[in-house]
């Protein structure tokens, strides 16, 4: 965790200039950086903290950005060629089902910060003065609520990634492993 923090430290402000420069929002800016300081705290929980954190930190914000604009493109037809995508939907549409049950178990701080984030998509901005939080305590919130997701899935199922690194399948650990699922 020293390292995640000696990271923040040194890189928060640069990455969001750098982020910044290629998106035109500062909220947009501030929520991509802290996915990509998400997926650091996610890589570290595995034990995997990369060797060179500043080049790690570098690829998943370029490849956030990609996605922030990829994700905003109006696709009108699915190519057929992208069926693995598909199946891929099809199964975070199961995944899907076990995260409301999930959030609700939430304690209260991180159960609201984490609907208003991720379900009504609200900036980490609104979501402070909604709740009347800080920002920087709502962003902790967020982080710590899909931590908190993260585990929950976890401890429910064993996953597999195909070679995107994206789910290709699940399984639950054992019948009662899960109570959400």
């Amino acid at each position: 965790m020293r390292k995640i923090e000696k990271a923040w430290q040194e890189y928060n402000e640069v990455l969001l200039r750098f982020i910044h420069s290629k998106v035109n929002s500062s909220e947009e800016a501030e929520d991509i950086l802290s996915h990509v300081f998400s997926k650091l705290l996610m890589t570290a929980k595995n034990k995997d903290i990369p060797e060179n954190i500043s080049s790690w930190l570098y690829r998943v914000s370029r490849n956030s950005i990609i996605d922030y604009y990829r994700i905003r493109k109006n696709f009108t037809e699915l190519p057929l060629h992208l069926t693995d995508e598909v199946e891929e939907s099809d199964i975070l549409q199961e995944l899907e089902q076990c995260l409301l049950p999930m959030i609700n178990e939430l304690p209260e701080k991180y159960r609201s910060t984490i609907i208003l984030s991720e379900i009504k998509e609200k900036k980490h901005k609104e979501i402070a003065a909604e709740l009347g939080a800080s920002l920087s305590a709502t962003k902790s919130r967020v982080l710590r609520g899909r931590k908190m997701l993260h585990n929950s899935f976890l401890e429910c199922c064993n996953f597999e990634e195909n070679q995107k690194g994206n789910i290709s399948g699940y399984e639950k650990k054992t019948k009662d492993s899960c109570n959400y699922c």
